[in-house]
This record gives C-alpha cells, sequence and structure tokens, in this order.
C-alpha cells in the first residue's frame, strides 16, 4: 500500500479560497460596524446637544416662564453669558430676553457646527415628541436634526426630541 504524506495542491487551494472568503466577510462586518458607531456617536452628540439647551433653559428661569425661548431664531447681542464651573449664570446687566436670545444663537450655532447639516428648535409644544410645534401646552420641545448618510446610501434626517416642563 502506498500512504499520502502532506496535502495536494487542490486541498490547499480550496482552503485558501474558503479563508478568503471568510476575511472578506470579516471586512464587510467591520465596516458596517463603524458606519452604525457613527451613527450612534452622532445621536449622542445630539442628545447631548438638546440636553444642553434644556440646561440653559434651567438656569434662566424667568425668561422661560415668560415664554422667550419659544420659536425664537436668537442673535448675537452683547449679552454673553458668563462660565464658572459649568454654571451658566447671566451678568448683571443682561435681561432674561438677551439670555435666551444668547443662548439659543450660540446653541443653533454649535448644533450646526457639530452635527452634519445640523439645526435645532425650541418652542412651546403640547406634544414634544411631535415633528412640528403646536404652540400650546406647558411644556416645551428642544429638538434636534441632522443628516444621517449610512454607507453608499442617500441620507436620512434623524432628530432628537426632549421634553421640558418649567
Amino acid at each position: 500500500m502506498k500512504h499520502q504524506n502532506g496535502f495536494s495542491l487542490l486541498e490547499v487551494l480550496i482552503a485558501v479560497v474558503i479563508l478568503s472568503f471568510g476575511l472578506l466577510a470579516l471586512a464587510g462586518l467591520q465596516l458596517v460596524s463603524l458606519s452604525s458607531n457613527q451613527s450612534a456617536g452622532t445621536r449622542s452628540t445630539a442628545t447631548t446637544l438638546a440636553y444642553d439647551m434644556v440646561d440653559r433653559m434651567k438656569a434662566n428661569m424667568a425668561g422661560v416662564q415668560a415664554g422667550q425661548y419659544s420659536g425664537i431664531a436668537g442673535s448675537d447681542n452683547a449679552c454673553e453669558a458668563v462660565h464658572y464651573d459649568d454654571v451658566h449664570a447671566a451678568p448683571a446687566a443682561c435681561t432674561v430676553t438677551e439670555l435666551a436670545q444668547d443662548d439659543v444663537y450660540d446653541w443653533k450655532k454649535t448644533v450646526a457646527g457639530l452635527l452634519p447639516s445640523g439645526s435645532g428648535t425650541v418652542c412651546i409644544d403640547s406634544t414634544p415628541s411631535s415633528a412640528a410645534c403646536d404652540g400650546a401646552g406647558l411644556s416645551y420641545a428642544v429638538r434636534v436634526s441632522w443628516n444621517d448618510k449610512p454607507k453608499n446610501q442617500s441620507a436620512v434626517t434623524k432628530s432628537v426630541a426632549i421634553g421640558f416642563q418649567p
């Protein structure tokens, strides 16, 4: 009887082809994972930005109760908020309206800078999770939206809405 020693060339070729397909599948999984991770990171940033606006509103409760934050575009006025140890406080010469205008302006600028096609709105809304503001109710809605473009797909508008009731 004749005994065979080692593998034949055909067996080695089949093993290399199977290994190659496995490595290609692994690379595809890694790409999907990176895309999903980027999307989750963007959503996390949007949520943090929405809570940032809620914190600004809590620091200017007189402006919130006067309705100064609802539906405004914001403006870059001379009234700048002072930050001490992450505490948002208004200078003595700053009115609640000026602080609200400055808060919204700074916040919208930050949203536009950190998120792809990012935009933010603050309004009074009875259902903060809805897409549009109805101007009714006691709650404020802080909404952040951006374009999320998964790999090889067209951009999809995503949004985060946070409700705030003073």
